[in-house]
């Protein structure tokens, strides 16, 4: 068995891809079981590329620029061995990589299991605080939050071995041009099929790429427009169609200061310490929600013709306030065949037909999107609970051979939820199993493992049936372990650990459980000044403002309403507490 190793590349990176070449000759992999295909995806022509090359290795080059994907299925298309992996052209593999990743296939010669490396940004010789955020909460999280040999929860191909047939099989959606999104769209359809990668934490590489805000902006600009496409592609892959429209809109408000924004984030950066790490990372979570945001609507404004008019009613209505039903209505019609718009105008109608109506349009537009079917549910369990049950056990039945881990999991959550609350204890009891049943790849799926261990909890514990209620307890707080064990490396998964845990403890009446998690939620994040969610933070005020509401301690319900209003201003239900006190 040998291994091709394909590394995509362009016109301008030749000094970080002959790094790359020199680390490949110094693999403790024997020679003659790796051939390196390097395909050059640009205009000019390689003869001008400053690299002497073995006679082992291969050079593919294009006439033009076709972009990742595309260099990527060319690789594959062109590999003569029956595994092969992708490297990234600014990444330096370390040396017993490839005979990690090799040793993996010989092991597992399940043609739908790929492995991924460990790739890290702390070996840069100019580490910043850009780099710093993305390994600690941005995209190079994932690698933190995962044990050696666990499933990664999403797809990452920059530095991933796999059976050469599958990739030649499934092949990268060559639509996919600007950056961002390939892997994303290529997981979703592999991981539909079965197919598992899986995390080997000593196969590690060290990131070339020199980035700072700036950079970031521009590439995550790129992924906003990207993203515009995997919704188009696949519209059931988000579950925030309503979120998604009003997170555009708001860029009005955003985007005057982001400038000032990057430039205070590099000059915090550049050299970086610890002190500034919480004014780093706020700054980039907010250059990354720009960017992304105003790709998408680079990517709206071009495939719906009438979108910018459509946007401006929305401005209009949105600067009076909030979103009202009639400007979404208009925006139904100026931009029909865009989901988001119907969604919106259906949670904004308080009338039961005519959310109906807006539901089942974005059912005829997307099929299988399961927010827009759980709405829509909602609506008619007004009349009938029993129906409204039919309707998702139904659309469960058909489409769950079809969905994602991540969807699936949530339908069984989301729906299991929806019968407690219409009484159908039977039927959310089966949904909660099938939810413990997926074995948890990461650790915001060991936090959904215990919600649902929690919920069957809560079910036995109304049927009087209190042994297997006690278990199941037992049961969440090891999948609780488990989480906080697999998130101990990233703050942001800590806090949405201890946030999920407070909030379904005080959802269920665990009143003194939800304290604990709550109190010790807020006391982190005191002590870690790097870290600051102000919508987490608010919202656990908001929780623990009615924990003392229903104990009846009115000083310490007022105080924590206030400070919910602090982070949150425009949090309606603390007003109107606040009000009551």
């Amino acid at each position: 068995m040998k291994i091709s190793i394909i590394i995509p590349t362009m016109p301008g990176r030749e000094a970080n891809l002959r790094q790359v070449i020199e680390s490949l000759f110094c693999q403790t992999l024997q020679r003659d079981l790796y051939e390196i295909i390097i395909v050059w995806d640009g205009k000019e022509h390689p003869i001008k590329f400053p690299i002497k090359y073995p006679t082992k290795n291969r050079f593919i080059s294009y006439g033009y620029n076709r972009g990742l994907s595309a260099a990527r299925n060319t690789g594959a298309e062109n590999a003569n061995t029956e595994i092969s992996m992708f490297l990234d052209d600014d990444l330096i593999p370390c040396s017993k990589a490839l005979e990690i990743h090799y040793q993996f296939h010989q092991n597992n010669p399940d043609p739908m299991l790929m492995a991924v490396g460990n790739v890290t940004w702390i070996n840069h010789p100019k580490f910043n605080g850009v780099m710093d955020w993305f390994e600690r909460e941005g995209g190079f999280s994932v690698f933190s939050s995962l044990k050696d040999m666990a499933p990664s929860p999403q797809f990452l191909g920059g530095f991933t071995s796999f059976k050469t047939e599958v990739v030649r099989r499934i092949r990268f959606d060559e639509s996919f041009i600007a950056y961002g999104c390939e892997d994303h769209e290529f997981g979703y359809r592999f991981f539909r099929l079965g197919g598992k990668l899986v995390f080997c934490i000593e196969a590690t590489a060290d990131h070339l790429k020199n980035i700072d805000a700036e950079l970031y902006y521009k590439d995550h600009y790129g992924a906003g427009y990207s993203m515009g496409n995997m919704f188009s592609l696949h519209p059931d892959s988000t579950d925030c169609a309503d979120d998604q429209l009003k997170q555009v809109l708001s860029l009005r408000f955003k985007k005057d200061s982001i400038k000032q924004i990057i430039s205070t984030v590099n000059s915090l950066s550049m050299p970086f310490c610890d002190k500034n790490r919480g004014l780093v990372h706020k700054g980039c979570l907010l250059i990354d929600s720009v960017a992304k945001n105003s790709g998408l609507r680079q990517f709206w404004q071009e495939n719906y013709s009438r979108y910018e008019e459509a946007e401006r009613v929305l401005l209009k209505s949105y600067m009076d306030g909030s979103v009202s039903y009639a400007a979404a209505r208009q925006v139904t019609e100026l931009c029909p065949t865009l989901p988001h718009c119907w969604f919106l105008a259906g949670s904004k109608t308080k009338l039961p037909k005519e959310k109906q109506r807006c539901f089942q349009r974005v059912l005829d537009l997307v099929p299988g999107y399961a927010k827009a079917m759980r709405s829509y549910a909602h609506v008619v369990a007004s009349n009938s609970k029993d129906q409204a049950t039919f309707i998702l056990l139904s659309f469960l039945e058909k489409y769950e051979d079809t969905f994602s881990r991540n969807i699936l999991r949530k339908c069984y959550l989301n729906f299991g939820e929806d019968f407690i609350n219409w009484g159908m204890y039977e039927n959310a009891i089966k949904l909660f199993q099938l939810a413990t049943e997926m074995e948890p790849w990461g650790a915001y799926e060991y936090i959904d493992s215990t919600i649902a261990h929690l919920r069957l909890s809560i079910i036995y514990s109304k049927q009087q049936r209190l042994k297997e209620a006690e278990i199941e307890i037992k049961k969440a707080e090891e999948k609780q372990k488990e989480a906080l064990l697999f998130g101990s490396k990233n703050k942001s998964i800590l806090a949405s650990i201890w946030y999920a845990f407070g909030s379904n403890y005080k959802r269920f009446n665990m009143l003194d459980k939800a304290k604990i998690e709550f109190e010790g939620l807020i006391k982190f994040v005191q002590e870690e000044i790097s870290f600051e969610k102000f919508e987490i933070i608010g919202g656990v005020h908001f929780h623990l403002g009615c924990i003392y509401q229903k104990i009846g301690d009115r000083e310490k319900e007022k105080n924590h309403f206030k400070e919910c209003l602090r982070f949150i201003p425009e949090h309606v239900k603390a007003k109107e507490n606040l009000e009551g006190v």
